[in-house]
């Protein structure tokens, strides 16, 4: 008896910090991250990643970093001053994944099979990207 579909996914889910620096607060990030980390317990060869660039010394860290104390196989990766794309791209290349959807740190997917759905095309070939929307 075989696997079901997708029942290895081999994709990283890049939470990306930004949006705190926009005004975005911890609890709506630590909803995220909660989130992720039940889809990572769920799905088999599911990772999860923290892509941060806020600047150091900054009043977050201490927040953040109590945060992320509570998912120990959360990867963090932090690229000071790397800004909203130079972040991320930091993220893509430490991950180890053939796929990578990314979440914001203020978002919540609405439907439970959002990874499946975008994933999909991916795996069958018919397709080199694809994007949600928020």
């Amino acid at each position: 008896m075989g696997q079901a579909p997708n029942s290895f996914l081999d994709v990283t889910v890049i939470v990306e910090t930004y949006n705190l620096t926009e005004g975005a607060d911890f609890d709506r990030l630590r909803r995220v991250l909660e989130y992720v980390e039940q889809l990572r317990k769920q799905r088999l060869g599911v990772q999860t990643m923290l892509a941060d660039a806020s600047e150091a010394g900054q009043a977050n860290d201490l927040a953040l970093a109590r945060l992320t104390l509570s998912y120990p196989r959360l990867r963090v990766v932090r690229v000071l001053g790397a800004g909203y794309e130079g972040v991320k791209l930091a993220a893509v290349e430490a991950a180890a994944t053939r796929f990578i959807a990314y979440i914001d740190s203020d978002c919540l997917p609405q439907d439970d099979g959002w990874l499946d759905h975008l994933l999909a095309p991916l795996q069958s070939g018919a397709a080199e990207v694809t994007a949600g929307t928020t």
